[in-house]
């Protein structure tokens, strides 16, 4: 019992292994491109292979800010976006406390079932219906701090570690489109 157990663990390392490489790769072969539809791809590839209700860029991730946008926001027909896209939006004292939260951490934040919803957060659990919510800074080579998220809507959702580590590599590869879009932009803006 025991060897079938330890075989068992090992192939399910290995089909995890896998799935997290295969979701890699596919973000991966989208960066090819250097403009915006490619982080809203991105984003659909995060929204269908995490199972969430919405995945979302929100810009600048600065507790100081008078405003934030959400850049792109991608979300399942029974859970249409919420936040609106390049609106700048006043940044609430919650906000800015959530932003210093991420900016310190250097890691991924949630808050689901297990964690609990601390107060500063109480107003996106309940305004946006999010039952739970994963987000990390991503940092592009030139700009301000980007938040990145995804919500879990229709049903409460507890992370386990394969998923924020994953969570974390696909950020960066987040930070490197960004860093692409953003040069191109410069790029454009100065010819």
């Amino acid at each position: 019992p025991l060897s079938m157990e330890g075989t068992v663990t090992l192939i399910t390392q290995r089909k995890r292994a896998e799935r997290h490489n295969e979701i890699l790769k596919n973000i991966s072969a989208l960066q090819t491109g250097q403009d915006e539809p490619m982080i809203e791809e991105i984003l659909k590839t995060v929204l269908r292979d995490f199972g969430c209700d919405r995945a979302w860029l929100s810009y600048p991730c600065d507790p100081n800010a008078d405003a934030l946008r959400a850049v792109k926001e991608v979300s399942r027909p029974d859970w249409p976006c919420v936040r609106a896209h390049n609106i700048a939006l006043p940044l609430s004292p919650a906000t800015a406390e959530t932003f210093k939260k991420a900016l310190a951490s250097g890691s991924p934040l949630w808050h689901d079932p297990e964690t609990g919803w601390p107060e500063a957060l109480r107003e996106i659990n309940v305004e946006l219906k999010v039952q739970s919510l994963l987000y990390r800074i991503v940092k592009p080579k030139t700009g301000k701090p980007w938040l990145f998220g995804i919500d879990y809507c229709a049903v409460a959702h507890v992370f386990n570690e394969d998923e924020l580590c994953l969570f974390v590599e696909i950020g960066d590869r987040i930070s490197d489109a960004l860093s692409s879009v953003l040069s191109l932009q410069e790029l454009n803006k100065n010819e």
